[in-house]
């Protein structure tokens, strides 16, 4: 038997990330290969951009795979600071083409330029 682990290149996870593939003949049976996910985790997180006049704004982080989702990795940082248990979680339910969840805050903005970024791992 052969196993194969390479890691995807480009994974977002903050955590390692393995797709393993299990080969192996045995009588002349077909190889078996785990199934795999199809991608990385999808994250939209809105508004963008733009110019905003209030000193709060609600943001919304949209995050969708083709499988799976877990949660227990979400990670939401505004200017450098964690801000993730700030936010409200739905909980992950199933949508056309795979699961998503969605969470939102409202954001006190400073003067100058704001930054919001978002991850979240999958199960694969």
């Amino acid at each position: 038997m052969r196993f194969l682990i390479p890691f995807r290149a480009g994974y977002s996870c903050p955590l390692a990330s393995l797709l393993v593939t299990l080969v192996g003949v045995l009588l002349g049976v077909s190889p078996l290969r785990a199934q795999t996910d199809g991608g990385d985790p999808i994250v939209t997180i809105s508004p963008q951009s733009g110019t905003f006049t209030s000193p709060s704004i609600l943001v919304s982080v949209r995050f969708f795979d083709n499988a799976t989702l877990k949660t227990s990795t979400r990670s939401i940082i505004f200017n450098d600071t964690v801000v993730t248990t700030q936010f409200t979680h739905s909980s992950v339910g199933t949508v056309v083409g795979g699961v998503a969840s969605t969470s939102t805050a409202t954001l006190t903005l400073r003067a100058g330029t704001n930054t919001v970024r978002a991850s979240i791992c999958d199960n694969a």
